[in-house]
């Protein structure tokens, strides 16, 4: 008998261990890069990591979206909690070509800025400017 009620004490634990997440727990941080290009801004945005971003990974990437509602739409796949830092200029020490059609990695009008902010408070996310 008290092999028995050790079984489902230890069964009802490990039962426990598989839990669904609570909402909010899968709450991750992000890097987001603006420029403009042909008179219209991108937007790209990378889950933050130890590695140093290379230029040509963020301004060639295909996920890169063109406009506030574009990029909205990729905001709304990210976990509510989440906190996004936007790069205001590329970060110190990223190799940014000084020939050609490099393009500015900078921080749209205020227009711009204050729609994604509201974007992000929609959605639940922390827009951090840094």
């Amino acid at each position: 008998m008290r092999k028995q009620i050790l079984l489902i004490v230890l069964l009802v634990a490990f039962a426990g261990c598989g839990k669904a997440r609570q909402p909010g727990t899968d709450a991750r941080s992000y890097e987001m890069y603006s420029w403009q290009f042909e008179g219209k801004w991108v937007y790209m945005i990378f889950d933050t990591s130890n590695r140093p971003k290379v230029y040509k990974e963020i301004v060639t990437n295909r996920a890169a979206r063109i406009g506030v509602e574009a990029f909205e739409y990729q905001l709304k796949n990210l976990p509510k909690g989440s906190e996004v830092f936007w790069r205001k200029a590329a970060p110190e020490g990223m190799e940014v070509p000084k020939e050609g059609k490099s393009v500015v990695l900078t921080i749209p009008p205020k227009d711009e800025v204050e729609k994604l902010k509201a974007a992000c408070d929609r959605l639940g996310l922390k827009l951090n400017m840094g």
